[in-house]
C-alpha cells in the first residue's frame, strides 16, 4: 500500500484550476481523516511508549517532524474521534471537513458530551454548513 501511495504522490501532478485543486484538497482532507483515526488507534494502544516518548505529542514531534501545537491539534482531534464515531465516518467519507472536525474537538468536555448524545442527528446537520456556520451550531 505504501508503495503505491508513495508512486501516486510522485506522479501527482496539482491542477491549478478551481475545481481540480478543490478536488485535490478535498482528498488530502479524507486522507487526513484516516490518517487521524489510526493516530486515535496508535494513542489508545499507547504504542508511543514502546518506543520510549512520554506521550503521543512527544511521539508525533519527534517521528513526524510536527510542531508541538501541530501534535496536540492532531491528538486532540485523535482523541475525540474516539467518542465520536458517527462524525469519524463523515469525515473519512468526505461528508464533512477537517475544518469542521476541527471545530467539534475544540469544545469544552461538558459539550463534548452533550454532543455525543446527539451525534448522529448534529453531524446530519452539520454535513452542508461551512466552517463558520458548524461553529455557530456547536456555541448554540
Amino acid at each position: 500500500m505504501f508503495e503505491v501511495l508513495e508512486r501516486a504522490i510522485e506522479e501527482l501532478e496539482v491542477p491549478v484550476d478551481p475545481a481540480g485543486l478543490a478536488r485535490v484538497l478535498h482528498l488530502q482532507d479524507r486522507l487526513a481523516a484516516k490518517v487521524t483515526l489510526a493516530v486515535a488507534a496508535f494513542d489508545a494502544a499507547g504504542l508511543w511508549d514502546l518506543e520510549g516518548d512520554t506521550s503521543q505529542t512527544a511521539w508525533l514531534r519527534r517521528t513526524a517532524g510536527m510542531t508541538g501545537r501541530d501534535a496536540t491539534v492532531v491528538t486532540r482531534t485523535a482523541r475525540r474521534l474516539r467518542t465520536a464515531p458517527v462524525l469519524a465516518g463523515a469525515w473519512v467519507a468526505g461528508e464533512v471537513t477537517g475544518g469542521q472536525v476541527a471545530v467539534v474537538a475544540n469544545v469544552s468536555d461538558d459539550t463534548a458530551g452533550l454532543f455525543a448524545q446527539h451525534e448522529a442527528e448534529l453531524v446530519h446537520t452539520l454535513v452542508p454548513l461551512a466552517v463558520a456556520d458548524t461553529a455557530t451550531v456547536m456555541q448554540a
